[in-house]
């Protein structure tokens, strides 16, 4: 019994040590995600709105749900052109990053504000009219 308890210690510290790695990794000791409000630092990734290529350091820490669907837009961002002013052209895939990520928000409290309308309604009891 006491190397079963011995095990489930061992697992248990392996476990916060990873936790507490990925919130080094991320920078930040209580993350939300700025899209959803997601808080389980364990979905935490971190996003380059202008993609990895064009900017390696402005990142934003959003779950891995939202990470996936704002990858997915940035497949649509055409290729930077070989004689493009690449200055121009990362600022360009930023903001085009920080209108999707704003796109999500908006539909996600649009979402919000129609279900707590929805929730403020009386509810009616039976035989009511």
């Amino acid at each position: 019994m006491t190397e079963i308890i011995m095990r489930k210690r061992v697992v248990e510290m392996k476990r916060e040590a990873a936790l507490q790695d990925r919130l080094d990794k991320l920078g930040v000791s209580d993350p939300v995600c700025g899209i959803c409000g997601e808080t389980d630092v364990r979905t935490f990734e971190l996003h380059h709105p202008a993609g990895q290529k064009q900017d390696r350091a402005f990142t934003s820490q959003i779950c891995a749900n939202d990470h996936r669907k704002m990858t997915f837009e940035q497949s649509f961002v055409r290729s930077m052109h070989p004689e493009a002013d690449a200055f121009l052209y990362a600022a360009g895939r930023l903001l085009i990053g920080i209108a999707d990520m704003l796109r999500e928000m908006i539909e996600y409290l649009y979402d919000y504000g129609i279900r707590l309308i929805e929730r403020s309604l009386p509810v009616l009891k039976e035989g009511a009219a």
